[in-house]
């Protein structure tokens, strides 16, 4: 017994002997290579932080960890970028130490520590004015916040560029609207003293230009007789605030309004239309002036007082500088017969009528003046 004792005792001797030491961790050499974290002691750490650790020249990295309070939160393989930027949870308003620990080809291990403050919270606020409001110029943005470690804010358009920002108090942001016009988006940002960030895409509508003028009335180059109600048809995101016609005089309805040409022949209507935001937009209508009737002259018709026996032909010129529209022969009062042919003629059937018939001309132009001959009387 004494024996296998002994022998067995030898053995396991020798198993122990022959099995390898347990690997031990890599020795750190503090501050050989790892000259800096790249962050301030105290320093604001957000959500999604870059730092920019400093490494002695010469050293060949592998590898790239930082730590929060002994914590990997952030894993860099060879190359190493000179800025690392990794996802951090945990540790909300903590102080702790962040680490960067770095491995080099042949196995050693560097560090270096700075305690930081951790802020994993992106701030919030209040924008005014509100969305799909009508703003225009320099309009001020103002973010409300309730965070007090706001240390930027803009505002971009959606291709990325800085469109206004600013890094102090009140916190406002006076925009230059006037490149844009229309419903236009842009993105508006708030980042704090951690550079956490609170993006909102917001859609305003611009005026930058008057008011839109869709059609004035009398249409352009319409015969008009002196006073003349002109309309116009328009509109501004904003509102119409001041309607107004040259010379002319307002109805109960604003966007009608009288004009009393004098003279003859064209005549401009203008119009001056306002919106809310100052902008204004002028609109122009010519028309022409007619207040004078054709010249019209019987040139063919029996003498006043005839006897008529048998049908008759009655003929007549007119002229008028803006047309003539057509002549009437008026018989009793009553228009018998109507010419729109220049070489205006007639015929006067006695039979058709009484035993005294009464007969005038009278003549149309375009913009609606009458002119009527002298009266004939005939007999039958």
């Amino acid at each position: 017994m004494k024996l296998l004792s002994a022998l067995a005792t030898a053995a396991a001797a020798t198993l122990l002997a022959a099995a390898p030491a347990a690997a031990s961790p890599p020795a750190v050499v503090a501050d050989s290579f790892v000259l800096s974290t790249g962050v301030a002691e105290g320093q604001l750490i957000g959500n999604n932080p870059t730092i920019r650790p400093v490494f002695a020249e010469g050293v060949e990295l592998a590898k790239v960890e930082v730590l929060f309070k002994d914590v990997v939160k952030g894993t860099f393989d060879a190359p190493i970028p000179p800025a690392l930027t990794f996802y951090l949870t945990g540790f909300h308003e903590q102080t702790v130490p962040l680490t960067v620990r770095a491995y080099d080809v042949d196995g050693d291990v560097s560090e270096a520590s700075t305690p930081v403050r951790v802020d994993l919270r992106a701030p919030m606020s209040i924008v005014y004015p509100a969305a799909n409001a009508v703003i225009g110029g320099t309009t001020p943005i103002q973010f409300n916040s309730r965070d007090g470690d706001l240390a930027r804010i803009e505002i971009r358009d959606m291709a990325g560029n800085t469109l206004a920002q600013t890094t102090q108090a009140p916190w406002v942001l006076n925009w230059d609207t006037r490149p844009f016009n229309g419903f236009t988006k842009v993105r508006l940002i708030i980042r704090d003293g951690a550079d956490n960030s609170w993006d909102m895409d917001r859609t305003y509508f611009i005026d930058n230009v008057g008011p839109e003028i869709a059609n004035i009335l009398p249409e352009h180059n319409t015969l008009i007789r002196g006073s003349t109600v002109t309309r116009i048809f328009a509109g501004d995101s904003s509102g119409l605030i001041t309607i107004s016609v040259k010379d002319g005089q307002p109805t109960a309805d604003p966007l009608r309004w009288i004009v009393n040409p004098t003279e003859q022949g064209p005549y401009t209507i203008v119009w001056t239309i306002a919106d809310r935001r100052g902008y204004s937009t002028t609109g122009e209508r010519v028309v022409i002036n007619d207040t004078v009737g054709a010249d019209l002259s019987i040139t063919e018709a029996p003498e006043d007082g005839s006897t008529l026996t048998e049908p008759v032909e009655i003929s007549a010129e007119a002229t008028d500088l803006n047309g003539v529209d057509r002549v009437e022969l008026v018989i009793d009062g009553t228009v018998a017969a109507t010419d729109t042919d220049s070489g205006y003629r007639f015929t006067l059937d006695p039979e058709n009528h009484g035993t005294n018939i009464k007969v005038r001309l009278r003549a149309y132009d375009r913009a609606g003046n009458e002119t009527t001959s002298s009266e004939y009387t005939y007999h039958r």
